[in-house]
């Protein structure tokens, strides 16, 4: 939660001078109303396309795993960091008021945790163990935080600010995958183990949301939105510096991108935003 905190602070700074970044959720008025239209419209319109698509892109594999009977190489573990993610992000768009992040995460949120309870049916015992631990944590971090909203907290923005900075925490989380995966191209000097057909597409979700989150000047989405932008885009330089694509120009990339990801839809990342 401190990092998220300093996350925050860093966005004030960089914004000092400019009209201070408001928590709740509400449509801005420009002279340059096509502009404004897309950034507070179309992109979250898309981007919880995207988001949804990613959540389901898992269902196939899950279901198949279900039929088995077995897990086998399938990973369950960042199913509770997921769910408890969706969880606060559906409270914080409950209170700011946001039907597009509502629509990015509540199908999530269902989905999620009918993976968390199918997985851990399917996981052996340690496996399950961890899922247990993780999802009991998420609950208690909400309950928590569910707690001081309504009994602790004098004012809405007050509540914003508490589920943005715990939503914030707990996607900080979840980025130690793609870190590990730019620290060990590092080390290898090799790019192999980069799908980049799901960084290119959380890369085009994360600057949709960005995009939205400048124009209605909310901090809280646009942390982590533009860390994972950043991400993904230092996870696609990564693939040009170290060989991942055979043929050279940008467009042929991302006509390979768009390609693979059409091809194997369930190897896409389940997080959201």
């Amino acid at each position: 939660m401190a990092l998220a905190s300093l996350a925050v602070a860093c966005v004030d700074a960089l914004v000092a001078g400019a009209p201070k970044f408001r928590v709740a959720s509400k449509k801005v008025t420009t002279a340059n109303a096509p502009v404004c239209s897309f950034a507070t419209t179309v992109a979250p319109f898309v981007g919880a396309g995207l988001a949804n698509g990613m959540f389901f892109s898992g269902l196939p594999e899950v279901l198949e795993k279900r039929k088995e009977g077995s897990l086998g190489e399938f990973n369950p573990l960042p199913m509770p960091i997921i769910l408890g993610n969706t969880v606060g992000w559906t409270a914080y768009s409950l209170l700011a008021r946001d039907p597009f992040v509502a629509a990015a995460n509540a199908p999530g949120l269902i989905l999620s945790a009918w993976y968390v309870l199918t997985t851990s049916r399917l996981a052996n015992a340690a496996i399950a163990r961890q899922i247990e631990r993780t999802t009991l944590a998420m609950a208690v971090i909400h309950t928590a935080a569910s707690l001081t909203c309504a009994f602790v907290l004098p004012t809405r923005a007050a509540m914003i600010s508490l589920y943005g900075i715990i939503c914030n925490g707990i996607l900080l989380m979840y980025y130690g995958a793609p870190l590990s995966s730019i620290k060990t191209v590092l080390q290898s000097r090799s790019a192999a183990s980069i799908y980049f057909p799901t960084v290119f597409l959380n890369g085009i979700n994360a600057i949709f949301w960005s995009v939205y989150a400048l124009a209605i000047r909310d901090k809280y989405l646009l942390v982590p939105n533009a860390i994972g932008a950043s991400l993904c885009a230092i996870q696609t330089l990564l693939c040009f510096a170290f060989g991942k694509f055979k043929r050279g120009t940008a467009t042929d990339v991302m006509e390979e991108a768009v390609e693979e990801a059409a091809l194997a839809p369930r190897e896409l990342d389940l997080a959201t935003k």
